[in-house]
């Protein structure tokens, strides 16, 4: 993993600063999450944020929760990254083959996490397009 520019201290202190968590749905991002999903022809696609102990979602289609705790997060790995983080099969990851949502529901396989970086290079909020084992 790539040596961040960065602490985690601040990275959260900015992440505060921007007053979105646990905000209501909003449009914007939710047609976000949809166009996503229909491009990349995933059943689930999300706009998330790592706080301290959990990962949040602005936004999701396809997931049905706002929340997972951080210790099933895959995002909190994508973070330390520069570019695009991708895992071609969670169930073979050492990292991720025991996570909860690759084991179980929703069953996640192929995950690629584009981050995108705040202007300091925090690296605070992904557009995460997870793909699942599904027949087109």
């Amino acid at each position: 993993m790539s040596k961040s520019s960065w602490s985690e201290e601040a990275r959260l202190k900015e992440l505060a600063s921007y007053e979105i968590l646990d905000t209501p749905y909003e449009e914007e991002f939710d047609d976000i999450v949809k166009l996503a999903s229909q491009i990349c022809d995933t059943p689930i696609s999300i706009i998330n944020l790592v706080d301290a102990d959990r990962q949040w979602f602005k936004a999701e289609i396809g997931f049905g929760i706002r929340e997972t705790p951080l210790d099933n997060s895959i995002c909190a790995h994508a973070i330390l990254q520069n570019d695009l983080f991708v895992v071609p099969d969670t169930t073979k990851d050492p990292c991720f083959k025991n996570n909860p949502l690759v084991m179980g529901e929703p069953n996640l396989s192929f995950i690629p996490v584009p981050c995108l970086k705040q202007a300091r290079d925090f690296r605070l909020v992904h557009s995460v397009f997870w793909t699942i084992n599904h027949v087109n």
